[in-house]
């Protein structure tokens, strides 16, 4: 009886880091998540529209998914973001271009104490096991990472690291 207990508990275990956000899942690839987003077909008519000088390069595809895209950029720009009350959508990848931390950054009621609380609350229950940041700047921001992802591109570049390190000493 113990084993068949201890086999859901253990395959949850694994999972418990895993997150899902707005059809963001951790471990999808860039190139899944260029799918998802229509990334190919944005940057087309962008460089289309927008074409290139001497002083503005053009797009390229990691323009969709690069941790500098922050503000509403995601959310305003590309249409599968369309209606995300997010102001702040920031995806870290991992050595392997796995999605293993979101981050999301929401612009908070502040004219009522009722309703900057309430907000506050609604997202709290929404997103339950995930990190608040404490930002003061008028947002609510929220974390989450895949600590599996995370520590296997942690291990990866540890033994990258020494690898230099012993290979000059």
């Amino acid at each position: 009886m113990k084993k068949i207990i201890l086999l859901p508990l253990l395959f949850s275990s694994f999972c418990l880091s895993a997150f899902e956000a707005y059809g963001l899942k951790s471990g999808i690839t860039k190139t899944e998540f260029y799918e998802l987003v229509n990334c190919q077909e944005f940057i087309d008519k962008y460089n289309t529209d927008n074409p290139s000088s001497r002083y503005a390069s053009a797009k390229e595809l990691n323009h969709c998914s690069n941790g500098a895209f922050r503000g509403t950029v995601l959310t305003e720009e590309l249409d599968y973001f369309e209606g995300i009350p997010s102001v702040e959508i920031t995806l870290l990848w991992n050595h392997e271009d796995r999605l293993y931390r979101i981050q999301l950054g929401f612009k908070q009621p502040l004219n009522d104490v009722i309703e900057f609380e309430a907000f506050q609350v609604a997202v709290k229950e929404t997103f339950p096991d995930w990190e608040i940041i404490d930002t003061n700047d008028g947002r609510l921001t929220i974390s989450k990472s895949d600590k599996d992802l995370f520590n296997e591109s942690f291990a990866y570049y540890k033994k990258q690291s020494l690898e230099k390190i012993n290979q000059k000493k």
